[in-house]
């Protein structure tokens, strides 16, 4: 399949990828675009006294509240269509389910919300639920998380659609059980730990964002990409960070760490397994790929300095590039279109600084690695070393259909097939 090489922009750089064209689908069963029930009962919130509901149903809310929550309490599903909706409650959560079956958000086309806590309440997060949360729909929330979690859940968050921006002191999401992403557009402005499980983290699709200044993505077991957009910024933590195992079966993933000891991938001596997608990590060091169970070659390299354009290329043409916003020691890169027994060739400030032969599944050849990943590599020990790094400002990645990201070119960026200034 002939090469479409594709630019997308975030921040300060650009990333240049090589797309093997295919097309990522969410999961049969998901919900991106849930029509809002015209038989729904109408609730249209003012004032300042908290509102409740207590029979199960479906909702369609518009309005505001002031300094008081919406309060859901019953045994039953309840479906929470948000039509316009502002609640900004400065003595607790905005949202706040006691109980129900599960809760369903339909955030509806073309609507804007905003939900946002303060004080020091002992529930901790704008939008808090005791049971299962679901997002879906097409429209605008948009959650202030001023006391501590954007969205709190003591059983599983699941997102199938609507964009979703979060600025949270603490964490943007946190689930005691697994947080599922099928669709939408999760973007997290700020945050401290960016989208926190404390079991799974699964990623099946839609685009998911996240800027904190420690760890973006940390589970406790397992986090799981299978397609979709990931871009994971961290200023002062691990990109993407699990106690237990990591396994990458496809979309395209961007992970951005800050410097030694923390890495752009990190599973702490567990197994880190790579079958499919295009992962660009950047930072102090990253873990290593499991060679005997990995299915898609990986190489780890050293890095480059601020304001240094650092490409890799095959003999068919150019795989990936980005220029360097800050300085950064370590680099992994995965890709299909990576072959063992090919030859690569690494230019830094387009000379050439290296080559390197794939002759293992995975290829370590400069940066440092950690723990993680158990198996034999192939090349030369990673080496660490030199002065201590800054994380680089990278990109976005395509779609793996070869369309642009969603979402809004910033301001200033440059277009299509050209490389951003440092």
């Amino acid at each position: 399949m002939k090469r479409k090489i594709i630019t997308a922009f975030m921040l300060a750089s650009s990333v240049i990828i090589a797309s093997a064209g295919c097309s990522a689908q969410a999961p049969a069963g998901s919900d991106s675009s849930a029509a809002q029930d015209p038989y729904a009962n109408k609730m249209v919130l003012s004032g300042s006294t908290d509102q409740k509901i207590t029979t199960g149903g479906t909702y369609a809310l518009s309005g505001s509240l002031s300094d008081a929550k919406l309060v859901i309490d019953t045994d039953q599903e309840v479906n929470l269509q948000l039509d316009g909706v502002t609640i900004n409650n400065s003595k607790g959560p905005a949202i706040q389910v006691d109980n129900a079956k599960q809760v369903t958000v339909t955030v509806s086309e073309g609507a804007k919300n905003e939900l946002s806590d303060g004080g020091s309440d002992e529930i901790n997060a704008a939008f808090f639920s005791n049971d299962t949360l679901i997002f879906e729909g097409k429209g605008e929330l948009r959650i202030n998380g001023n006391n501590e979690h954007g969205v709190e859940s003591d059983d599983d968050i699941i997102i199938n659609g609507a964009d979703i921006i979060i600025n949270a002191v603490n964490d943007a999401l946190h689930a005691t059980d697994n947080i599922t992403v099928n669709g939408g557009n999760i973007n997290v402005e700020s945050s401290e730990e960016g989208i926190e499980s404390k079991n799974d983290i699964i990623i099946n699709g839609g685009s998911v964002t996240v800027n904190s200044s420690d760890d973006s993505l940390n589970a406790t077991n397992d986090i799981t990409i299978n397609a979709g957009e990931v871009y994971a910024n961290a200023s002062k933590g691990d990109a993407i960070d699990s106690n237990g195992t990591i396994h990458i079966n496809g979309g395209n993933t961007i992970a951005v760490g800050a410097d030694m000891p923390e890495a752009s991938i990190d599973c702490d001596g567990n197994n880190l397994i790579i079958t499919g997608g295009t992962i660009i990590g950047a930072a102090g060091s990253t873990s290593m790929p499991t060679a005997d169970s990995s299915t898609q070659p990986s190489v780890i390299l050293s890095g480059a300095s601020e304001g240094e354009k650092i490409s890799i290329s095959d003999e068919s043409g150019e795989l990936m590039s980005f220029t360097a916003s800050r300085s950064f020691s370590t680099l992994i890169f995965s890709s299909p279109d990576i072959t063992q027994g090919e030859t690569l060739t690494v230019k830094v400030a387009d000379k050439e600084r290296e080559t390197v032969a794939v002759g293992a599944m995975v290829v370590s050849q400069g940066g440092s690695t950690g723990m993680g990943g158990k198996g034999g590599f192939g090349g030369n020990p990673g080496k660490g070393g030199g002065n201590r790094p800054l994380l680089p400002d990278g990109t976005k990645p395509p779609s793996p259909d070869g369309e642009p990201p969603a979402g809004e070119i910033p301001a200033g960026a440059p277009t299509e097939g050209t490389t951003a200034e440092p």
